[in-house]
């Protein structure tokens, strides 16, 4: 039987609790929860959960910039480019990050927002 990664817990009329498990803490080894509460009927926050759970599976950020764009750009280039491209065009990738959008991006927290991309992308 699969492991359970989301739940919903009723907390009153038409108000339940929504958990999707999102793994350990690398630190403190505790376990981190995404929590939101739904107000409506069983279907909508059963639609919310089911969102959530896919945003997980696709590899979303749940909870907002928790990493810096280094932290990323590291999982980025060992998870989707490594796998992906030979050797050369890897180091390349990595070359053209570090001479350009680690010294000036790097230590910023990772947003997704566009309007964020493109102010950022303008300064580089």
């Amino acid at each position: 039987m699969a492991r359970k990664v989301g739940q919903i817990i009723a907390r009153g009329d038409r108000r339940w609790l929504i958990r999707v498990y999102l793994g350990r803490d690398h630190e403190t080894k505790k376990r981190n929860y995404h929590n939101r509460t739904i107000h409506g009927s069983m279907r909508e926050a059963q639609a919310y959960l089911t969102r959530k759970l896919r945003e997980r599976d696709l590899g979303g950020d749940l909870e907002g910039a928790k990493i810096t764009l280094n932290e990323y750009l590291d999982r980025w280039l060992k998870a989707a480019v490594g796998p992906r491209v030979r050797t050369k065009p890897f180091q390349d990738y990595q070359g053209m990050l570090h001479r350009y959008v680690r010294p000036v991006l790097g230590e910023r927290q990772h947003k997704r927002d566009v309007g964020n991309v493109q102010h950022d992308y303008a300064s580089v």
